[in-house]
């Protein structure tokens, strides 16, 4: 079975709606999520430039392949492989950053539904990930017990728009 893989942005704008220094906590305001509350990481350094009323943009890029094939004894050996990045913009700039992570596992189709068009599979750890299916001809052809070598990415990359 050939590989299949697939692309996906996703763009949020929400505004700041209140911000406490002291416990590193964003209320942050979206449209179409209402109000949502995240805590701000230790390593972001320019926390305090920020302000009720700024808009913070998220750009999320996602990347899946799957290939349907017996694993090599290498990626058995290490069945899951983790790289992570992050960058962040010069200081006379606003405030921006981002991080991503790509990782390669050795996994195993523990579940099939034809009806919910998904997939569940299980790594080396004993984890499981449910994943939708679109393509009706693949799904099809999947079944409980083989092997499938997954390769995701997600970078996540966050600005701030001063008002």
């Amino acid at each position: 079975m050939p590989p299949k893989e697939k692309w996906e942005h996703i763009s949020i704008k929400a505004s700041v709606h209140s911000i406490n220094l002291e416990t590193r906590k964003l209320t942050l305001r979206d449209p179409d999520a209402g109000l949502y509350t995240i805590t701000v990481d230790p390593s972001v350094k320019r926390l305090g430039e920020v302000k009720e009323g700024d808009i913070i943009s998220t750009d999320i890029y996602r990347y899946i392949g799957a290939e349907f094939r017996n694993p090599t004894l290498e990626e058995l050996k290490t069945p899951i492989e983790i790289l992570l990045t992050a960058a962040k913009v010069p200081e006379d700039v606003d405030p921006a950053g981002g991080v991503g992570v790509m990782f390669k596992a050795v996994v195993t189709i523990e579940a099939v539904s034809r009806i919910d068009m998904s997939v569940t599979v299980q790594n080396s750890e004993g984890d499981y990930t449910t994943f939708p299916i679109e393509d009706e001809s693949l799904i099809q052809q999947l079944n409980v017990g083989a092997f499938v070598i997954i390769t995701q990415a997600e970078a996540i990359v966050l600005s701030l728009e001063k008002q």
